[in-house]
């Protein structure tokens, strides 16, 4: 997924579903201080790596979708800075461990 998708400070919804897109989620769709990013979905692609930190600076992001993918890594307990999240699907990754407690936050889930 190329990073220039994060020179678009003004998108509010990104949905890059059932592709054959490849490779890492780059921090620059999320690390604008300016980004209105409501919705980001990548389901049903081969995205691999580990979510990046700056995920967790998208607190406008309300709709996440991950699914069907190749992530890895354990679930970081900064998910639960992402209070106004209100669908949250992460099935079908190669997550390990166990779910943080802080997801408790997201209180529109």
């Amino acid at each position: 997924i190329a990073t220039e998708w994060g020179n678009f400070p003004k998108l509010s919804r990104l949905v890059l579903e059932n592709n054959l897109f490849s490779g890492t989620l780059p921090d620059e769709i999320f690390s604008s201080p300016q980004s209105v990013l409501q919705t980001f979905s990548i389901r049903l692609n081969n995205i691999q790596g580990t979510i990046p930190e700056a995920l967790f600076s998208a607190k406008k992001l309300i709709n996440l979708d991950l699914s069907e993918n190749r992530l890895t890594g354990t679930l970081n307990t900064r998910f639960g800075e992402l209070t106004s999240m209100q669908y949250l699907i992460l099935w079908q990754n190669e997550f390990k461990g166990t779910i943080p407690k802080e997801i408790g936050n997201m209180t529109s889930l």
